[in-house]
Order: C-alpha cells, then sequence, then structure tokens
C-alpha cells in the first residue's frame, strides 16, 4: 500500500491509501475529497442540464411544424444547436486567458448563475410564448455563459487529482456527462404521470426550471472546494495579444496536442451531426414521435452507451494505453454510425445506439486523457478552450450542414459521410508515435 502524499503544498490532498495497481482509475480519484465534491456537483447540475436538453430540440423542432410542413424544420434544430453552443468558437479563447487571470472559483460561480439565469428564462417563455427568436436569445446566453468560463471549469477538475491518477478522473468525469445523460431522460419519463411531459408547455416549464435548479447544486460544490493557484514557470506567461493565441501557441509547438486538436475538430464537423439531429432521425428515419416518451427513452439509451464507453476507459480498458486505443475506438465508431444509417426499425435502433454511444464517447475521453497528459497545469485552460472549440462549437456547425442533408435527402447520407470521416481519422491518430518523438523538455512538469 502506498500513501498518496502531495509532493508540494499545491498538491491536492487525497484520504485513504490506493494500492499501487489502482492508480490511475475511477478508485483512485474517488479518493480525492475535492474531486468527489466537485463530481457530485456538476453530477446533480448535469442531469437538469440533460432533462433540458432532450426537451428542447424536440421544443425547437414543434415550433416550425406547419400543415405545409408537418415534420418539421432540421435547420432550425440545428440553428438552435449553433445559438447553444456556437459561441464556443467565438468566446473560449477569452475564455482561457480569463481563466489563468482571473480567480477562479468567482468566474465558475458566476457562469452557472448565468446559465441558471437562461434556464429560468426558457421555463417562462415556454409558457407565455412560441416566439423561435426568445428562444434562441435564451439559449445564447447560456451560451455564452459556457464559452467564457467552461475552459475554467474544464481546467480545474484534472488538478482535483494528481497528475498518475488523472486517467480515472478525466473517465469519471466523462461518465458523470453521459450518466446524467441517462437519467435526465429516465426522470423525464417517471414525471409523465405526474403530467410534466415534453410534450406540453406546462410540462416544458417544469423540465426547464428543474435545470435551474440544479445549477445551486454545482454552485455550492465549488463554494465548498479549495481550487488552487496555478503555477507559472519564469518565462512561460504570456502578456498582451499573445494571451489570445497562448493555446495555439502550445498546439503548435505541442505535436501530441496539436494532431488531437485537428482530429477532434474534424470529427466533430463530419462524425457528429448525427447529435443536434437525433430528433430529426427520430422522426425521419424510424418513424418516432420526438415529443413522445419512447424517443426520451432512445436517447437516454444512446447516453448509457456513452456512459459505458467513457467509464471502460479508465476501469476495463485502465491498463490499456489510450495512445494506441483511440485508432480502434474511431474504428468501431465508423462501423456503428454505418450501421445507424440503415436503421428503420426502432426496435433495432436500440441496440445499435448503445453501440454507438459507447464508441462515441469512449473515442472522446481516451483523447482527452491524452490530451491531458500531455499538458501542464498552466497550459490547461488556454488549450482547454481549443479543445472547447473543436468539440462543443464546431459540433454545432456540422449539425448545421447535417440539418440541411437530412431536410434536402435523408439521414443516412449525414451519417454515412461521419463514418468515412471516422475512418480517415483512426490512419491519422497515430498518438503513440507522436509522444515518443517528443523532447523531454517538452513534457508537461508539473
Amino acid at each position: 500500500m502506498t500513501r498518496l502524499s502531495p509532493p508540494s503544498a499545491n498538491a491536492p490532498e487525497v484520504d485513504r491509501l490506493v494500492p499501487p495497481l489502482e492508480r490511475g482509475t475511477v478508485a483512485a480519484a474517488f479518493r480525492y475529497r475535492d474531486f468527489r465534491i466537485m463530481w457530485t456537483g456538476q453530477f446533480i447540475s448535469g442531469i437538469g442540464t440533460w432533462m433540458q436538453q432532450v426537451a428542447l430540440g424536440p421544443y425547437a423542432l414543434s415550433l416550425t411544424k406547419t400543415a405545409s410542413n408537418p415534420r418539421g424544420s432540421g435547420s432550425f434544430v440545428a440553428i438552435v444547436g449553433l445559438a447553444q453552443l456556437g459561441p464556443l468558437l467565438l468566446l473560449a479563447v477569452v475564455g482561457g486567458v480569463i481563466a489563468n487571470r482571473f480567480p477562479r472559483k468567482p468566474l465558475i460561480i458566476g457562469g452557472q448563475f448565468f446559465q441558471m439565469l437562461s434556464a429560468f428564462s426558457l421555463a417562462a417563455l415556454s409558457m407565455w410564448s412560441t416566439s423561435k427568436l426568445a428562444l434562441l436569445a435564451c439559449v445564447v446566453v447560456g451560451g455564452i455563459a459556457n464559452s467564457l468560463v467552461g475552459p475554467t471549469y474544464a481546467s480545474v477538475i484534472p488538478e482535483l487529482v494528481e497528475r498518475e491518477d488523472m486517467p480515472g478522473a478525466i473517465s469519471l468525469n466523462s461518465t458523470s456527462l453521459n450518466g446524467s445523460r441517462v437519467i435526465g431522460p429516465l426522470i423525464i419519463l417517471a414525471l409523465s404521470p405526474l403530467g410534466i411531459k415534453a410534450s406540453t408547455h406546462s410540462g416544458l416549464a417544469w423540465i426547464f426550471m428543474i435545470n435551474g435548479l440544479t445549477f445551486f447544486a454545482s454552485i455550492a460544490a465549488v463554494s465548498i472546494i479549495a481550487i488552487r493557484p496555478v503555477r507559472v514557470r519564469t518565462g512561460d506567461d504570456p502578456t498582451g495579444v499573445a494571451q489570445l493565441f497562448e493555446g495555439f501557441t502550445e498546439a503548435r509547438r505541442n505535436i501530441v496536442v496539436g494532431r488531437l486538436l485537428i482530429v477532434l475538430f474534424l470529427m466533430s464537423l463530419f462524425c457528429l451531426p448525427y447529435i443536434s439531429q437525433f430528433p430529426t432521425i427520430a422522426e425521419h428515419s424510424l418513424g418516432m414521435n420526438s415529443r413522445a416518451g419512447t424517443y426520451t427513452l432512445l436517447f437516454g439509451t444512446w447516453a448509457a452507451g456513452a456512459m459505458l464507453g467513457s467509464l471502460a476507459q479508465a476501469t476495463v480498458f485502465a491498463r490499456v494505453d489510450k495512445r494506441v486505443s483511440t485508432r480502434w475506438l474511431l474504428v468501431g465508431f465508423a462501423a456503428a454510425l454505418a450501421t445507424f444509417a440503415t436503421v428503420h426499425s426502432p426496435a433495432l435502433a436500440f441496440p445499435v445506439v448503445v453501440v454507438l454511444g459507447f464508441f462515441y464517447f469512449g473515442t472522446t475521453t481516451a483523447m482527452s486523457t491524452v490530451l491531458q497528459q500531455h499538458l501542464s497545469n498552466r497550459k490547461r485552460a488556454p488549450v482547454m478552450a481549443l479543445w472547447m472549440m473543436a468539440f462543443g462549437g464546431t459540433v454545432a456547425f456540422g449539425g448545421y450542414w447535417g440539418g440541411w442533408v437530412v431536410d434536402h435527402y435523408s439521414p443516412a447520407p449525414m451519417l454515412l459521410i461521419g463514418a468515412g470521416t471516422a475512418l480517415g481519422l483512426a490512419v491519422a491518430a497515430n498518438f503513440k508515435t507522436l509522444s515518443e518523438q517528443m523532447n523531454p523538455a517538452d513534457l508537461p512538469f508539473d
């Protein structure tokens, strides 16, 4: 047994003995008090977020349904996604600068507050208005807050554990995201007998209100934990305009980080449009009503697969080199997307989306682990801003072209384009070779 004793006063505290073989696993990550608190608050808040998320797309789609277009507009669903995630492309870099220049705790709490305000505004809107412009305005408020504070939040979580236990923390962080994706839809189904349904205005208002309330859990968690200042190496702190390009500079200097961001950008743009188009795929290809319980259950099933994929990276595959496994996960993701393109039966869709979710978030969790292990704490926030731009921001634009394809053809071409892209990215994901070529002086110093 070895104690995870912090090497310096700035290191996170751990409260239990950890067997050497458990380093890097979820069990080791959970032994850090502050990480447990942060993770729990994030998980509760995530449940509310995904309750809202599963209802928001169908709600946006319903606002576009007319007698001449009873299926609604996939393009408007994509525009709502763009309003939510598009600000990441414009403001995440600014958020990366803010993360290293201002106290991080009040920044995170402020961002959570404005996202809570966005949720409460949506609750009011769903009761008293059908304005598409007002819907976009409410969503943009939350999107801007997430863009400015997201890099700070993302940079803090890995720092709550020792570097050796970072894979477990990253896996648990991804599991929290996807576990909330599962529980959120299940709660909506459980509330249906009480009249709280995504298909009614009052039900939508309750769903958005619950999401707003869950932000209190995240705010409380951040308030309790200790968020330590970032250590800066002499000559490693740019000033002026150079601050805005710090993440890009690191990506150009660090070949692993640079390749990861390129792969993620292309994956988000060409492989992930199906996420924002999930309601239209359900209606066009599977004949489902996207505001009914069956669709909610399908979305939750996909999220369950994603949760298993992320959790597996620090449990079953904890000893597998993520620099190598990313390539094979991309191949599996390509096969799952191609299979989903051929499915037209709701019964067959359920097992397929489990596999699709597993490879989707197994891939991104493995990539995130490799990225974080190749970053110093000082460089984490600026680079995580680029990660958010490449992941969240680009998905929104990918969803827009995906919506155009669905409106003019069908979901199948969109899914097949994604499958082909994933296969190509598997070839480019030679992260182990790139890592071994790096100069030891370029490796993280903390």
